[in-house]
C-alpha cells in the first residue's frame, strides 16, 4: 500500500474540527458547553420530558440516546438496543453521560438500569459484571419503566 501526501497544512493553519455528535441535541448542548453555559437547563428539559431522549429522523429511524448525569468514572448501560452493558460516554468536561443508538423508529424496547461509578476490577468477567449489578440503578427520568424490571 502506498501512501500519498498531496498537501501539508502548517501547524498555525490547522483547524480542528468539534466532536461529531449522532444527536442533534447533544451537539447543540456541547456548543452550549462550549460558550461556557451549564448543563442545568439541558437537564430540566430532560425532567420535564423524560428519558432516554428519542429524536426522530426522516427515514424511518431514530437516534435513542441514553443519559446520565454526575458520574465521576464511568456509567454502564444494562439493556438498550445492544444488551452489551455499554459504556457511556463523558459529554466533554460536563456532567453528562450519554450513549446514542440508531434504531428503526418502530422499535420498542425495554433497558433495566444504568450503573454510575461502575469500579474498574481486574478480575475476570464474573466479578466485573458483579460490580455492574452492585452500582446499577433506576433511570431516575425514565417516565415508562417496566414494571417488573425495576430491580
Amino acid at each position: 500500500m502506498a501512501v500519498r501526501i498531496d498537501q501539508i497544512v502548517p501547524p498555525d493553519r490547522q483547524v480542528a474540527t468539534g466532536p461529531d455528535y449522532l444527536t442533534p441535541r447533544l451537539g447543540a448542548l456541547a456548543s452550549t458547553l462550549a460558550r461556557g453555559d451549564g448543563t442545568d437547563a439541558f437537564r430540566a428539559e430532560m425532567e420535564r420530558a423524560g428519558t432516554p431522549l428519542v429524536e426522530p429522523l426522516d427515514d424511518g429511524q431514530a437516534i435513542v440516546t441514553f443519559l446520565w448525569r454526575g458520574a465521576r468514572r464511568n456509567v454502564r448501560l444494562l439493556g438498550g438496543p445492544s444488551n452489551h452493558h455499554e459504556r457511556l460516554e463523558r459529554l466533554g468536561n460536563s456532567d453528562v453521560w450519554f450513549k446514542s443508538f440508531l434504531v428503526p423508529d418502530c422499535l420498542r424496547q425495554s433497558y433495566r438500569r444504568l450503573a454510575p461509578d461502575v469500579p474498574e476490577l481486574p478480575f475476570n468477567a464474573r466479578a466485573r459484571r458483579v460490580a455492574i449489578l452492585a452500582t446499577a440503578e433506576s433511570d431516575p427520568l425514565n417516565r415508562h419503566p417496566c414494571p417488573w424490571r425495576t430491580r
